[in-house]
């Protein structure tokens, strides 16, 4: 994907946190201004935030387990600039009884992560697949919504598994104001999202983790 990519012109970097795939991918003749970089996506340094104009995802979501979904749209957006975009190609049904990886996903679910911290753009069944893919892989455009999203205050990663809740900012940039949303999440095998319930009064939603 990385040297399709650049192939076209693009400054493209690819994230492994394999130490072999980076090896073998450096290990190729480089095709334009493709670099790759070993490190963990849920673990990135610093300098890779608010860094790229477009991410791609394609086997990525689908490998990791579904209780770090949310993790995994955290950063994600935080590497992207503001009005960045995300390229994805998530896979539907892997048609493997529920074991995975790959572990499928539903159009509901990817509303319910994506939507607080990204605007759907497009989205279309990809035309173009590998053979016993055919009409399991959906393609969405996914464009950056200026939230800047923290763990911290009254509110913190509880564990996989347990409710899981974030202090999110809202920036209204044209009026200079930051509204404040607290948003609750619970990750299980029943995923319940709702993004936009208000919080209560002082210290919001008690939430019970168990």
């Amino acid at each position: 994907d990385v040297r399709i990519l650049a192939a076209q012109g693009a400054k493209v970097t690819g994230l492994d946190i394999a130490p072999r795939a980076i090896r073998l991918a450096n290990a190729h003749p480089v095709v334009n201004r493709e670099t790759y970089l070993l490190d963990d996506l849920f673990n990135l340094p610093r300098r890779l935030k608010n860094k790229f104009d477009w991410g791609f995802e394609h086997t990525c979501f689908c490998a990791i387990s579904p209780t770090r979904r949310a993790d995994y749209v955290r950063a994600i957006h935080s590497v992207l600039k503001k009005s960045g975009r995300l390229l994805a190609v998530f896979f539907l049904n892997p048609d493997n009884d529920g074991k995975g990886p790959p572990y499928g996903v539903d159009k509901k679910e990817l509303d319910a992560l994506f939507g607080p911290c990204f605007e759907l753009m497009e989205e279309w069944m990809s035309k173009a697949n590998y053979p016993g893919r055919e009409g399991r892989e959906l393609m969405r455009i996914l464009k950056k919504r200026p939230i800047a999203i923290k763990d911290g205050g009254h509110f913190s990663i509880q564990g996989i598994g347990k409710y899981r809740t974030c202090d999110c900012r809202a920036k209204k940039l044209k009026r200079k104001r930051r509204l404040r949303r607290n948003y609750v999440y619970k990750l299980n095998d029943n995923h319940v999202y709702n993004p936009y319930a208000k919080a209560g009064k002082g210290r919001g939603h008690q939430i019970n983790p168990h």
